[in-house]
């Protein structure tokens, strides 16, 4: 049985095309769906470790703080707060490690994230190798900072429960205030450009501040969405965590590729202008 053919209302023309990075993100997202279903799935995968590190650190801390008592080898709630604070360096360093190996996918997935913004379209095996190959270095170097970021914090939370200190719960927002405005920004900024480039390490460091001042307002906003997940272990070690964790890693390469093209804006007003094959590169002007 014929189905009816449905033609377009106007012809094609090139005015079209995307002319600016908003544009093109859209026509990505509407033309690319099962790509980034399929990165979400691997972002996924490779976010596993975290969420069993983190569900490893909730149960021990249920089985802590369960012996609390009166009773003969029951512990007070000051020696299992005390208890936990040396222990937690352990599960820290263990989400270090859940780090890295995240950061291997999301190396991986830098490349495609590039070819989708340049227009050079995707071999997703093997762009995905190649970004692995490329990224690594940096990218792992990040997702340290990354981590080390969320031990101070942590570190800092699991002080302030111990010493019962008000001061340290103003140092806990002033460290995250700090990290939302200015250190993640600026990682974000390095995460753009080893995206972008083939640079070098320190090339890429030198650009920090400069780039991170063109366009420090949006960075802040994608810096809100790196630091609310410090938040996401509010939910409790409940089904709502499992299923927030699931959810954000399938919609995170929505916002890794937003971010991308966002520093592709801020790149094409500043370095790309003396660099002619970068400027404006996978739009169509």
């Amino acid at each position: 049985m014929f189905k009816r053919r449905h033609y377009a209302k106007t012809d094609f023309e090139l005015s079209m095309l995307p002319a600016t990075r908003g544009q093109q993100f859209r026509a990505v997202l509407k033309n690319e769906k099962l790509t980034f279903l399929y990165l979400g799935l691997i972002l996924l995968a490779f976010a596993l470790p975290i969420l069993a590190v983190d569900a490893l650190r909730g149960e021990y801390a249920s089985a802590l703080y369960s012996l609390i008592g009166a009773g003969e080898g029951q512990l007070t709630q000051a020696q299992a707060d005390y208890t936990f604070l040396m222990e937690d360096f352990f599960f820290d360093f263990l989400m270090l490690l859940a780090f890295l190996i995240y950061g291997i996918g999301l190396s991986g997935c830098l490349q495609i994230f590039r070819n989708l913004a340049y227009d050079e379209g995707v071999l997703f095996g093997s762009d995905f190798k190649e970004g692995i190959k490329k990224n690594i270095g940096p990218v792992l170097i990040l997702m340290a900072i990354f981590a080390v970021l969320r031990a101070i914090l942590h570190t800092l939370e699991n002080t302030s429960q111990l010493l019962k200190n008000s001061y340290f719960y103003i140092g806990i927002w002033l460290v995250f205030g700090f990290n939302l405005l200015l250190v993640v920004p600026l990682l974000l900024v390095w995460f753009g450009e080893t995206a972008a480039y083939s640079n070098r390490i320190k090339n890429n460091l030198r650009n920090l501040f400069p780039l991170l001042g063109y366009g420090y307002f949006g960075s802040v906003l994608f810096s809100l969405g790196v630091m609310g997940c410090y938040f996401i272990p509010l939910l409790g070690h409940s089904v709502w965590l499992y299923l927030a964790f699931v959810l954000l890693s399938l919609v995170s390469p929505y916002y890794f590729y937003g971010w991308h093209l966002y520093s592709l804006s801020v790149f094409d007003k500043t370095l790309n202008q003396d660099y002619p094959e970068y400027l404006y590169r996978g739009l169509h002007r």
